[in-house]
């Protein structure tokens, strides 16, 4: 879907440049073609659930064993190895224990410092030019790689392929989100699945902070209100990501948390929109 995305956009310029010289009439609106209304006959929440599902069918007979066995135990066993969980199960207690802030911490740490122009080097890094360092790193930090397995052990090629998997994933997704199928998008998104689109984007920096956080407030509205502010801040991240990702590649998952004038970007964002 991401290359069939990609070749109707150079057929468009294609047939614009041959046409480079005629009259053509003007509607006033002289932008790149980017809907392709014959591919995305499916929604989102379909789209989502075919990339979900071959992963969940593997851990499903474990998982179904696991029940039948332990029963009433099985949500603390879950809690303990969440990697066994179909991730269309997955409760927001177990997203800490799944999504890790370490390589991203390290991430941010390497970057945090590099001027204007290295970050938009590595923004434009593909998964086959990414440093090898970094590369473990991201894959890491978006869930890639099985938290037993130490990242070490996997093959740098084969964490090359994920990555790119993953950035044809967020090409096609983006998509969606930008409401170019005449669907959903990003305004209309549950909160957990906000939650889910900024951790697959490397968005959120700490869930086991925020979540601890939470947890921390008594009484219910300072949770509603926490909450709130929590996913409209999200939502507006999310907003900058899709507005300043066609211009960068994989690369710019590492940078996502260095961007100096990222906070004043967002709030202009949140400005214009309320």
């Amino acid at each position: 879907m991401a290359q069939k995305l990609s070749s109707d956009r150079i057929e468009y310029r294609a047939r614009n440049s041959r046409a480079t010289g005629d009259v053509k009439r003007s509607t006033g609106f002289d932008y790149e073609q980017t809907i392709t209304p014959e591919l995305f006959n499916i929604s989102r929440s379909q789209y989502q659930l075919l990339k979900r599902t071959p992963h969940d069918v593997i851990r499903l007979p474990l998982f179904a064993l696991i029940a039948l066995i332990f029963e009433e135990l099985t949500p603390l066993i879950c809690y303990v190895f969440p990697e066994i969980t179909p991730r269309t199960c997955v409760i927001p207690p177990l997203l800490p224990k799944i999504w890790s802030s370490k390589p991203i911490k390290t991430l941010t740490t390497e970057t945090i410092h590099m001027n204007e122009t290295k970050l938009a080097d590595l923004s434009l890094k593909t998964a086959y030019n990414l440093e090898p360092h970094r590369v473990k790193l991201l894959a890491r930090a978006l869930g890639l790689t099985s938290k037993i397995v130490p990242t070490s052990l996997y093959p740098i090629s084969y964490l090359r392929n994920q990555l790119q998997h993953h950035y044809n994933y967020l090409q096609v997704d983006n998509y969606y989100l930008c409401g170019f199928n005449s669907q959903a998008n990003i305004w209309n998104l549950t909160n957990q699945e906000l939650l889910l689109a900024c951790l697959e984007r490397n968005l959120i920096f700490d869930i086991k902070l925020d979540v601890a956080q939470f947890n921390e407030l008594i009484d219910d509205a300072s949770k509603q209100a926490f909450e709130k502010k929590y996913f409209d801040d999200l939502r507006y991240k999310l907003l900058q990501f899709l507005i300043d990702f066609p211009n960068a590649n994989i690369g710019y998952l590492c940078i996502t948390h260095s961007i100096s004038n990222r906070k004043e970007q967002t709030d202009k964002l949140v400005e214009l929109f309320e």
